[in-house]
Order: structure tokens, then sequence, then C-alpha cells
């Protein structure tokens, strides 16, 4: 009992912060193994676009992934102002 009420809120605040930094890494990765090696994910539709030279589709999913990224970054800074 006395580890959680002492522990716990110590490690808290690292804890979010790594969560945050390695949540962008993730998206990275993750959208690179699917370029690689995925038969389903955003990550092959680009490749099987680019594969087949349909730009549009490339364009298309280039911008669902910058749309995920900002959202990630938009949650992070509301997140931000709220700490504060």
């Amino acid at each position: 009992m006395r580890a959680e009420t002492i522990a716990l809120p110590a490690i808290l605040p690292s804890l979010i912060t790594s969560w945050k930094i390695n949540l962008s890494l993730a998206i990275r990765v993750v959208t690179i193994a699917e370029l690689v090696g995925a038969v389903t994910g955003i990550g092959h539709q680009l490749a099987v676009a680019q594969e087949l030279f349909s730009v549009a589709d490339v364009f298309a999913w280039t911008l669902v992934l910058v749309a995920l990224l900002f959202a990630y970054w938009w949650m992070r800074e509301r997140s931000r102002g709220r700490e504060s």
C-alpha cells in the first residue's frame, strides 16, 4: 500500500512524458513496417499505390498520415496546456 501512495505519484510525470515521446515514434515505425511487410494498413496501401503508379492514391494516403500525426500533435499540445 505504501509503495502505491509514494512511488506511483513520483513516477507518473516521467511515465506520461515517455508515452508522449514514444507514441510519435511508434506511429512512424508501424508505418515503415507496413511498407515493408504488411498486407493491410496505411503503409501497405501507400506501397501498393506507389507500385501501381497511382499518384492520387499516394497523395491521399500521405494526407491521411499527415492528418493522423497532426491530430496526435494537437492532442499533445492540448494536454500540455492543461498541465500548466
